[in-house]
């Protein structure tokens, strides 16, 4: 049985991760609303993430293709540039709090 931590770890991550695509609330996904994902200089296949400069509370995702897509942070967390995630800490700039 060793197995059975790491199925469950990947649960809940798993769990996580459609819940953050699944929450609607007044910032649903976007798709095109003018944001260009910046072009890979070294034809890199990753995904990337830009803070969004309109609202703090989401963020851009970046596809290899250089398809922008808008993603909000869960209720009450803000995205932060230095580890491509949404915390509780407000950012001091680069951003508009909406709250």
């Amino acid at each position: 049985m060793a197995g059975a931590p790491l199925r469950i770890a990947l649960a809940i991550a798993l769990f996580c991760a459609v819940s953050l695509y699944v929450q609607t609330d007044a910032r649903t996904l976007q798709q095109d609303d003018g944001f260009e994902c910046p072009t890979s200089q070294d034809n890199s296949s990753t995904t990337v993430y830009h803070q969004n400069p309109e609202d703090c509370a989401s963020f851009y995702e970046c596809t290899a293709n250089s398809t922008a897509v808008l993603l909000p942070c869960p209720p009450s967390t803000y995205f932060d540039i230095t580890k491509d995630v949404c915390t509780t800490e407000k950012p001091t700039s680069g951003c508009k709090l909406l709250d």
